[in-house]
């Protein structure tokens, strides 16, 4: 999906910087088995040093959106002219972090598969890394009146449970907020990618996304409006 949105915003004239985080797709692997190796909060705050923007709107999906909300919570906003957060990971303490949690080894092994890791991370690890992803950590930070503006979204086809979640999330979430869900979409637009290599790079290459162009634009279109509205001077080129 990022792929898709990257261009399209990229299209539309605003300067887009797209990356993965360390240990997926081409980014390179964690290394070792230490948290400060997959720190991935840490990677958006590398990424903004090394591009040197001041200020910038960060959009993320799934555990991406989890990342931005937690990285807005982490710096105070700091530069964060919003953030737009899409199916970020929900009931991350009740599914994957509170004693006897059911989907926590599947989560482990999501991890590793996604990553392409040759050998299993350890549960302490995991832990830290799926704490990362829990968006209550960031639920102090976002019930402040000076937290930086916040776009939430889902899709009409989430889980029940997941949606009733983020209505939750958002209620607690004092003013400068939207809450928006795509209307008859799933997690992923209904997005296929395709590819047709897996050499030299262990990983897949993915070379292909097909997708409903009509469903896209209404999803994209309130992120657009969006960040259009909280621009210092509306739409322009300069916009991160």
């Amino acid at each position: 999906m990022y792929r898709v949105l990257s261009d399209r915003l990229a299209t539309d004239g605003y300067t887009v910087a797209a990356f993965d985080f360390r240990g997926y797709n081409e980014s390179d692997d964690p290394g070792q088995m230490r948290f400060e190796h997959f720190n991935w909060l840490k990677d958006v705050t590398l990424i903004r040093r090394y591009l040197r923007w001041e200020a910038f709107h960060l959009v993320g999906h799934s555990l991406g959106g989890s990342v931005a909300l937690n990285h807005a919570a982490q710096t105070g906003g700091s530069g964060l002219l919003s953030v737009v957060s899409i199916g970020p990971t929900r009931q991350v303490y009740q599914r994957l972090l509170r004693p006897g949690a059911p989907d926590f080894y599947y989560a482990c092994s999501r991890l590793k598969s996604d990553m392409a890791l040759s050998r299993d991370i350890p549960p302490r690890l995991a832990r830290q890394l799926l704490n990362v992803l829990n968006m209550d950590n960031a639920l102090d930070y976002f019930h402040r009146p000076d937290h930086c503006p916040l776009l939430l979204m889902d899709n009409a086809r989430d889980r029940p449970k997941d949606m009733d979640y983020t209505k939750h999330y958002f209620g607690a979430v004092t003013s400068k907020k939207k809450y928006v869900t795509v209307p008859d979409s799933g997690h992923y637009l209904d997005m296929r990618s395709l590819f047709t290599s897996r050499m030299p790079n262990p990983r897949p290459q993915w070379d292909v996304v097909v997708y409903n162009p009509k469903e896209f634009d209404t999803f994209y279109q309130p992120i657009r409006q969006w960040i259009d509205g909280h621009n210092p001077n509306g739409h322009n080129e300069d916009t991160h």
